[in-house]
């Protein structure tokens, strides 16, 4: 029990740190857009 455990709170921290890193591209790739769309 104890290894699946272990096991499932690794894949829980890996997809909340991917969840971070897309949520901090899509921050920064719409902060891109809005910049550019103020030079259009």
């Amino acid at each position: 029990m104890a290894p699946v455990f272990t096991h499932l709170t690794q894949v829980e921290k890996t997809y909340k740190s991917n969840e971070m890193r897309m949520k901090k591209q899509h921050d920064s790739i719409r902060g891109t857009l809005s910049e550019e769309a103020l030079y259009l």
